[in-house]
């Protein structure tokens, strides 16, 4: 039997148009690998996450998921906002810069 060249397409055993006898199969082997491989890949990215009690979360894509993202974020995890005046600054620090030209001061 001929051999073929690596990258190369077997030759075809069939008679008529069509693809090669040694080629029917392989994409639904393809597509078999590629979930096997993607399972193995959700499976170990959530062991990852949950030792360090993290997790996903599915953000619709509506053109805004990385603000969706991050407010998600913030919602189960509060950040810290100071609402109340500002602090005074201690004694011997900079004063603030001035207002912008035409703000009022």
């Amino acid at each position: 039997s001929k051999r073929h060249r690596r990258g190369s397409s077997p030759p075809s055993t069939s008679s008529g148009n069509g693809p090669p006898a040694a080629s029917k199969g392989t994409p639904v082997k393809c597509k078999k690998r590629w979930r096997q491989n993607k399972e193995a890949e959700a499976r170990i990215l959530a062991k990852t996450l949950a030792n360090h009690s993290l997790g996903l979360v599915e953000i619709p894509a509506d053109g805004h998921c990385l603000f969706s993202a991050i407010a998600d974020q913030l919602r189960r995890y509060p950040f810290p906002t100071n609402t109340g005046p500002p602090a005074p600054l201690p004694a011997g620090d900079a004063p603030p810069l001035s207002s912008p030209r035409g703000a009022p001061p």
